[in-house]
């Protein structure tokens, strides 16, 4: 238990970081600092994509040269968690009055260093997870574990979003505050740093410390391995499935919040609650997934995915009639939303165990530890269709003619905001439903 629990409060680390970035940057980089929804989609998106591109290299390295007595994992973790919560200041502390070129700049190389330094926490982060776990039932409990405290790093960027953004008489709309988010970085920073290091000094595994490292890096060795997770159809399809699952949540979080401000005029506490709700039918909903994947895991994945679309569905309506529904149409979406959380709740953790279990299997029959390099082609297919995702959504906003200096948007606008948000969403999760049922599990 105490291997599950420090395991777990070290993906708070990263989450409360990964999830204040994809929750709120889109709106601030565009409400905010004024830069544009181009722009801060190819900010972010390159980003992101670089994290992606990091992920197999570090997952290699990680498995190839361990660090001290600090084994194949750790070191990195260690090195990795105190640039992330360094860096992550500098993120959300953009000066306003710079011209465009050089807010880009400053906007672009801050996440391009973070995500470096995600990469090299997350990738051996996830490698952790599959050396503790001794077998499937123990693999889903750390999966869970994780899983949990990563919700926590997604409610406290939205408790934080309340507490420092509030509707005041210089900004009637709190999330518009640029300083308020300077304060967020600072908790957020913090915590990050704590988490890690709870994880890293008190997990306990049994991975070689003293492996020999070899003398270079073979890059062909290197690509080889990274093709030949491919050609597993089960890696394939659980990775793909995963990452469009994955994009269904970055849509959420980048026009979310441009959606229920904009759209419904919510204001930063409503969105919170709003958010809490989505966040608290993940939780909930744990040890329902839990108890059903002892089953059948896949059948459980497909079953969430049904349950995400009918939530999404709600809220859709809630959308379509919310001049007949006026102020109840708050609950509504509140309502909406709880289903939504229930049901993607289970995606968050059964994909992971799934592809754990396929990875230990596989590493069967290899005499060298490939877990850091499977793990992180698991994120880097994430990443990028995240990326892409991204700078799709940055674009759409210029499209549709978001215009950040308006409070009140025409309703070509809101229309096109809800359908970039209900149309990705359902569109990803209809994609990660037909890989995730091109899984064998009889394999």
């Amino acid at each position: 238990m105490k291997n599950i629990v420090s395991y777990g409060i070290g993906n708070l680390s990263y989450s409360i970081i990964a999830n204040t970035i994809s929750n709120f940057f889109m709106f601030y980089g565009t409400s905010v600092i004024g830069l544009g929804g181009t722009l801060t989609g190819i900010a972010v998106a390159i980003g992101t994509a670089w994290n992606g591109l990091g992920d197999p290299v570090v997952g290699f390295v990680s498995d190839k040269f361990p660090l001290g007595k600090f084994g194949r994992r750790k070191g990195y973790m260690l090195i990795a968690c105190i640039a992330m919560a360094a860096i992550n200041l500098a993120v959300w502390c953009v000066p306003l009055g710079m011209n465009t070129v050089l807010k880009f700049l400053w906007v672009l190389m801050s996440l391009i260093i973070i995500q470096t330094a995600v990469s090299f926490y997350t990738t051996p982060y996830s490698a952790l997870g599959v050396d503790l776990a001794t077998n499937k039932n123990k693999n889903t409990r750390l999966m869970v574990s994780r899983t949990c405290f990563m919700f926590v790093g997604m409610v406290l960027p939205s408790v934080l979003f309340t507490l420092f953004l509030p509707n005041s008489i210089e900004y009637p709309v709190g999330q518009l505050n640029p300083n308020g988010y300077r304060y967020i970085a600072y908790v957020c920073s913090t915590v990050c740093l704590v988490c890690a290091l709870l994880c890293i000094f008190f997990t306990k595994n049994k991975q070689v410390s003293d492996t020999k490292p070899p003398k270079s890096i073979n890059i062909k060795q290197m690509f080889k391995h990274f093709v030949g997770i491919f050609k597993h159809k089960n890696l394939r399809n659980i990775i793909i499935g995963s990452a469009m699952s994955d994009v269904s949540a970055v849509i959420l979080m980048s026009i979310g919040m441009h959606f229920f401000t904009y759209c419904f005029y919510y204001s930063s506490t409503q969105i919170t609650i709003i958010l809490i709700s989505l966040l608290l039918g993940a939780s909930l909903s744990q040890v329902v997934w839990y108890k059903l994947s002892k089953k059948d895991k896949l059948q459980t994945i497909l079953i969430s995915i049904f349950v995400t679309t009918t939530g999404v569905f709600a809220v859709m309506l809630v959308y379509v009639f919310r001049f007949e529904l006026n102020y109840i149409s708050y609950y509504f979406c509140i309502v909406g939303m709880f289903i939504c959380g229930a049901g993607s709740g289970a995606l968050y953790t059964i994909p992971l165990s799934i592809y754990n279990d396929e990875v230990k299997k596989i590493n069967e029959n290899y005499s060298d530890d490939r877990t850091a390099t499977y793990t992180g082609m698991l994120t880097f297919t994430s990443s990028a269709v995240t990326a892409l995702s991204q700078l799709i959504s940055g674009a759409l906003l210029d499209i549709i003619k978001f215009d950040a200096n308006l409070i009140d948007q025409s309703l070509g606008v809101q229309t096109g905001l809800a359908l970039i948000l209900f149309g990705g969403i359902m569109s990803v999760l209809i994609a990660s439903f037909y890989f995730f049922g091109k899984y064998n599990k009889q394999k």
